[in-house]
């Protein structure tokens, strides 16, 4: 795939397995002693509501109300900016580089040169420091005032940094007055005058005294210290004047210290990333965001290259998956997988397995923001399918928030949700094609039903079904789809049908009807006692497995790539599943690809 040269950064967020307090997850306190699975038993003839477990304020005297259910962990406590409770997640199937944000970057420790961050777990390369992002989760990285990091204080001033709101103070030192950038020494008297003037200018990579540097250029820098002391009766005066000549070359734009969020300009003045390069001159005082290259960072024009990882210019691109475009800008390298589909396309051996895809849109890759996982299946139907769904038991509950729905859920490789932001993300940038698979309980028979097209809206449209004919079939003729074509998705506490999702136990697309033939995420058995709980049916049949896969409409298999059928013992569909199914009759079906 050749993807779009956009230099924007739409940032999408990492699917997380950050878990919402459910009932289920604390079987001896709900309903405990109260009578009502709406209520929490703190003890002692204590109950509260539900809603107040996990709220970040301990009611219960015992503090249990904030604790997480069971078999949960909980990280990201204390972070700066955040309520700091921290977040519950399942440590056998949350991916923690993607829901813990306080050890994300554990890995990097043993990494000789890294930081080690303040008050987490994470370590971090040096040239992530004071970069603009905080990769340290509790802004230790982007603090300026950290000994030997360029800040914009007086050298007789102290420097302090506020976490929460990432704002960088400058206080002059006792003795001194001024506004923190700059300090004088305050004068005093006693028999005498002492009078000493000190400004002080700090650039993120050097302090100086009235010193001129441009790039490149041979400087005469000339300093006067005058000093003058008088006694009673007597009079001395000492006048030092030195010049000295420096050259200095750069080779980049000096590394963000934080004054600017984004691109700082030459002559003061800060533009967001997306006005960089854009053919509009935004600066205030100048025009460096479009012509850097060719009057600034002279030494490289050819090279030279913004990078939004670190908001500067340089010679070449600061994040190792980006590459230069025409107007030098640093972008995604097209060789980064998207979809599954680009994992063959790079690799024709590549094999099923949970994947690490890059969002295409987001201009710093080598983020842990730009990236997420899904299972590929690299042999059905010719490989190249990302899977969407997959459910194969009623272990895993598909009973959630809208969030979770959003961010996605569950274990790649076992059962799982991907996620709406990813689903519109991927479906959005070219068409793709949707097969539904699964097996029937009662016959134990493979059934596929593949679409022409497929594709939801944005979150703002309630990532709106968008779904096409159906191409080809096997195992049933039925279109379980079609009815919930157009609509919004809902879950149990967001969405325009939050009762069928509540109902059904399941985040569909659900249309007014209610109904649930089709809609995947429900229970896969029937409820004996709940009749709203009937089981996953797709033409009057209920299924016992069941998935849903995308890939390019467009998609071309690598040369030689075997035809394995749905069903077969190459499928990954049922991989792991323990549903090995002998129905290559289904190869019929999908040879007309």
């Amino acid at each position: 795939m050749i993807w779009l040269l956009l230099a924007v950064c739409l940032q999408y967020g990492v699917e997380s397995q950050v878990i919402a307090p459910i009932a289920a997850n604390y079987p001896t306190r709900v309903p405990g002693t109260c009578g009502s699975t709406t209520f929490f038993d703190c003890g002692g003839g204590n109950c509260i509501n539900f809603t107040s477990v996990r709220d970040c304020i301990v009611d219960c005297a015992d503090g249990s109300d904030e604790l997480c259910g069971q078999g949960l962990s909980i990280c990201d406590v204390g972070l700066p900016g955040a309520e700091g409770c921290g977040n519950c997640y399942n440590p056998l199937t949350a991916i923690i580089e993607n829901t813990c944000k306080d050890r994300r970057w554990q890995n990097l420790c043993p990494r000789a040169g890294t930081y080690k961050c303040a008050t987490t777990l994470n370590c971090v390369f040096q040239d992530w420091v004071l970069d603009g992002t905080n990769e340290c989760a509790d802004w230790s990285d982007e603090n300026p005032c950290i000994e030997n990091r360029a800040n914009r204080c007086s050298a007789n001033a102290l420097c302090t940094f506020t976490a929460a709101t990432q704002v960088t103070d400058c206080t002059c030192n006792v003795g001194f007055s001024g506004d923190g950038v700059t300090c004088t020494a305050i004068s005093t008297a006693s028999g005498g005058t002492t009078t000493t003037a000190t400004t002080t200018t700090t650039t993120p990579t050097t302090t100086s005294t009235s010193t001129t540097t441009t790039t490149p250029t041979t400087t005469p820098i000339t300093t006067a210290t005058s000093i003058t002391t008088a006694t009673t009766g007597t009079a001395t005066s000492t006048s030092t004047t030195t010049t000295t000549t420096t050259t200095t070359t750069s080779t980049s734009t000096p590394p963000n210290t934080g004054a600017c969020p984004e691109f700082a300009c030459v002559r003061g003045g800060c533009v967001s990333d997306t006005q960089v390069l854009d053919g509009k001159v935004d600066c205030p005082n100048d025009s460096s965001d479009e012509d850097y290259c060719t009057t600034q960072l002279v030494t490289c024009p050819d090279q030279c290259a913004y990078s939004v990882s670190t908001h500067r210019f340089a010679c070449g691109c600061d994040d190792q998956l980006t590459v230069r475009n025409a107007s030098g800008y640093c972008i995604p390298s097209t060789y980064l997988p998207f979809d599954c589909a680009d994992i063959i396309g790079i690799n024709s051996n590549a094999v099923n397995g949970v994947e690490r895809l890059y969002n295409p849109l987001c201009m710093t890759p080598s983020r842990a923001i730009c990236q997420f996982y899904a299972y590929c299946d690299q042999s059905t139907l010719q490989g190249g399918w990302t899977m969407l769904l997959r459910k194969s038991n009623d272990t895993f509950n598909f009973s959630r928030s809208y969030s979770e729905y959003k961010t996605g859920f569950g274990n790649q490789s076992q059962d799982y949700y991907i996620g709406n932001d990813v689903i519109h993300r991927i479906s959005s940038m070219q068409p793709y094609e949707l097969a539904v698979a699964g097996r029937f309980a009662a016959s134990k028979q493979a059934v596929a039903v593949r679409y022409k097209n497929f594709s939801i809206g944005t979150e703002a449209s309630g990532y709106a079904l968008r779904i096409g004919a159906i191409k080809d079939s096997f195992g049933t003729t039925a279109d379980e789809l079609l009815k919930f074509n157009g609509s919004a998705f809902s879950a149990r506490d967001q969405g325009p049908l939050t009762s069928c999702a509540t109902a059904k136990e399941g985040g569909w697309w659900w249309s007014a009807a209610c109904s649930a033939v089709g809609a995947l995420t429900v229970p896969l058995i029937a409820d004996p006692i709940d009749a709203n709980v009937k089981g996953i049916f797709w033409g009057g049949q209920n299924l016992s497995a069941v998935t849903l896969l995308i890939r390019p409409a467009d998609y071309i298999p690598p040369p030689g790539k075997p035809l394995d059928p749905i069903g077969s013992s190459a499928c990954s569909i049922y991989s792991g599943l323990s549903i090995i199914i002998n129905a290559a009759a289904i190869v019929l079906l999908f040879a007309r690809v």
